[in-house]
This record gives C-alpha cells, structure tokens and sequence, in this order.
C-alpha cells in the first residue's frame, strides 16, 4: 500500500539568510531613530542591515513639522540612498482618536460613562491603537525589526519572547552611539527635525503625559494646536462632568492663564512618545496587549507604579469600549470625524 503523501498539507516554512531577511525600521522622526536609519543604509552593507521597510507610525496629532520632515528625510534617502529603493510608510490608526474618546466603557465601575481623555497613570488607548498595534502587524512577518534606541538608553532595549521583540535589534546601542552622537551625525547632514529647537522630545501635541515645559512650548510657540488641545480638555471635562481632563491638576485654560501671568516652567527630559509609558512597558514584556483592557492597572512597570501612585484615586481602568455614540451636541472638529492632515 502506497504511503500517502502529507508533505503538500504542511505549512512550507521558510528561513530567509542574509540579504534576503526582511528587515523593518521603525521610524519616528525623533534623532535616535534617524541617525539609526541614515547609518545604516550608509554603512550599505545588505547582508549586516537587510533593511527593506521603513515604517511610521501616525498618530494623526503630529506637528505639522513632523510631517514636513518626513518628507525632508525621504528626499534626502532618494537622493543619497536611491539604490535601497526605500518609501517610508505611513501606519494608520487601527482605531481613532474620536472612536475611543467618545466611546464608553462596557464593565467596571466606570461602566457607562464616557472614555474621553486617556487616564495619566495608565497606559493610553491612543498610544495602543496608534503605534503598540499597527507597529505589531507592520512587523509580524519581520525576520528582524531596527529601533532607535540610544546608548545612554540601553535600559529601554529589551528581547522579550513573551512580548514578541526576540527580533528586535539596536544599532545604536551595538555602536555606542548617544543621543548627542545622534544629534551630531543629523547636524552634519543638515537634516536635524526643527521641532528640537522647542521641545526634547517628540510626540503627540496634546499629550496628556508631557511635562509642563512642553505645554509651555505648545502655548508659546503654536497658538492654534494649544487651542484645539483646550478644545479637547474642555471636551473630556464636559463629558466626564468635570471629573478629568487632558491633566489631572490644571485645566489646559489654567495653564494659559499661568503662563500669561509669566509663569515659565522649568526644562525637563522626561517626554518621549515613541517610548511613552504604553509602547516601552509592552515591549518590556511588563504589560501585555490584555493589560489594556481589564480593570487591573499594570503595576509591574515602576514608570507606570509611580504614575499611578502620583494620581492615586484618579487611575479608573483602561475598559472594553463600545462603539461611539457621538453626543449630538458637539460638533466641528470634535464631532467625531476622523482627523485630516488639514486639520493641524
């Protein structure tokens, strides 16, 4: 009897060698992981760095500088690097600002009631939906994914297998390369992001979990960003009865007032989006994808422990939500639409 072949019903598994993996870098505009980027198609070594994909994730409030600059890094890669034939990629959302923000939570205490701004001591629904996730599916068939971290950083590294980043290499950090090397390098090649010239560091302009200082920048030096922040910080009190904003001590209407009274705030170096509390903890392997989603807050984290320590009876949890049901009177750019570039 003629043994039945089963070799065409098993799944063909494939290892890619050398220049044939598929390499991803993950871009965020910020210094680390442009200088990460540049060198290595630099270097031109194939085999070393097999980059073939370059991602973005956007969270659709970035600066419009931002944006301007990825455009200025692509020009300067199709000028300089043309033979690597690289496009970088825009990551979408896999759900919106406004659907979660106006969606409301399914369990818990806070069953009912509206999401509105995310929760300062618990990782943010607009960090998992706008970079942890389209990062992920960008990244799954990767056979080794580039991050831009920093010598001086290297505690931010990690290889977890529990948190799928066993592919993740650092090239920075094989190099030694600090934050000021990498701004160094960028400064020769003329091609430094000029939001540096205002803020440390890089991220979504109404970020609830910036620093003072950064506010201050927002308020200085972008007029019409910090007002549509205070839109949404009115928005989020309105539809919490005034329990939670954008920040937890001022309202973003106080801190104008403050800073048109003189009050400058002192410079700090602890705002990094790309790194924010959500994205480094679940590469940590110290929070999963679940974590965000029960009423147990992630303590593992000591960044995320003191936050909600900091904000003790303010942390509610991170519900299921629901599908938005748009409030009927709210309209223009909080009425649930998805943004448009236009929009900043």
């Amino acid at each position: 009897m003629k043994t039945p072949d089963h070799s065409m019903a098993k799944k063909e598994i494939v290892e890619r060698v050398g220049a044939d993996r598929i390499g991803v870098v993950c871009f965020s505009g910020g210094k680390d992981s442009t200088a990460m980027l540049i060198r290595m198609l630099e270097i031109d070594d194939p085999v070393r760095y097999p980059v073939k994909r370059v991602i973005f994730a956007d969270t659709e409030f970035e600066f419009p500088e931002l944006y301007a600059y990825l455009d200025e890094v692509q020009k300067y890669l199709d000028d300089n690097h043309a033979h690597w034939n690289l496009t970088i990629e825009r990551l979408k959302p896999v759900k919106t600002w406004n659907d979660n923000f106006y969606g409301k939570m399914v369990r818990g205490k806070y069953e009912g009631q509206y999401r509105a701004a995310p929760f300062q001591a618990y990782p943010c629904y607009h960090a998992r939906d706008s970079k942890v996730k389209p990062i992920q599916r960008a990244t799954k068939d990767a056979d080794v994914v580039y991050v831009g971290i920093a010598a001086d950083e290297s505690h931010r590294a990690t290889n977890n297998p529990k948190s799928g980043t066993m592919k993740n290499r650092y090239p920075l950090v094989d190099w030694g390369w600090s934050e000021d090397d990498c701004f160094e390098y960028l400064d020769k090649l003329s091609i430094v992001n000029v939001l540096y010239q205002d803020f440390n560091r890089l991220g979504c302009y109404h970020c609830i979990k910036q620093p003072m200082d950064s506010w201050h920048s927002l308020w200085k030096k972008y007029p019409d960003l910090y007002a549509l922040a205070k839109e949404w910080d009115n928005e989020a009190r309105r539809l919490t009865k005034g329990s939670r904003g954008l920040r937890q001590d001022y309202s973003i209407q106080e801190l104008q007032d403050k800073f048109e009274d003189g009050f400058i705030p002192n410079k700090k170096k602890t705002y990094e989006c790309n790194s924010c509390v959500a994205v480094g903890a679940v590469e940590k392997g110290h929070i999963t994808m679940e974590d965000f989603e029960t009423d147990e807050a992630p303590e593992h984290d000591p960044a995320i422990a003191a936050m909600m320590a900091k904000h003790e009876g303010l942390v509610p949890s991170d519900d299921d939500w629901e599908a938005p049901a748009e409030p009927e009177d709210c309209d223009g750019i909080l009425g649930g639409g998805d943004f448009d570039d236009d929009d900043l």
